[in-house]
Formats: C-alpha cells, structure tokens, sequence
C-alpha cells in the first residue's frame, strides 16, 4: 500500500492512543491529530472536542483503523494518530 499523506514515520515524531491524544491537546504539544475512518463515535468526538479547545487541526484519514497504521509504519491496527513534531516531514503544511 501506498504511503497516502507521502511521509514516512521516522521522519515525524507522534502518538497513537486516545487517553495519550487527551493529555497532549490539554498540554498543547499535539500539533494534528489523525482519526480513522471506522473510530468509535463517542472517542471521535471526543478528540475532535478537545482539538477544538486546543485549536488543533483534525485530519479524517479515509481509510479504517488498519490502514492507518500501516500508513505510519506500525504493524498494528491505529484508530487515532496525534503529530507531536513533524520532523523533516510536510505533514502539517499538507493540511492548510
């Protein structure tokens, strides 16, 4: 499968989990946060309330859970993704 946003994931630093995304958009670290397709609604919208608060972009990947995470080089299912550096990536210019 294609990398669809062109980044691989060494080139950024990020986390996956959504007690993890809560404390870094309270925090402030997360920088974009990435939700699969097929999330749960209710952890979907919490994330997408908090990224409100913390004035975060949200990114609706198209694809379910486990092409998220193959996207992101992990070899595990990945229903949320938050970006905490881009690195030398374009990953956030990519989303103005």
């Amino acid at each position: 499968m294609a990398k669809p946003f062109g980044f691989g994931y060494e080139e950024w630093k990020g986390h996956h989990g959504p007690e993890v995304h809560s404390q870094s958009l309270r925090s402030g670290k997360a920088k974009l946060i990435l939700i699969a397709g097929n999330c749960p609604p209710l952890r979907k919208s919490e994330l997408e309330y908090y990224a409100m608060l913390a004035k975060t972009p949200v990114h609706h990947f198209s694809g379910n859970n486990i092409e998220l995470g193959t996207a992101c080089g992990k070899l595990f299912r990945c229903s949320t993704m938050a970006v905490l550096d881009q690195g030398d990536s374009d990953i956030l210019s990519q989303e103005a």
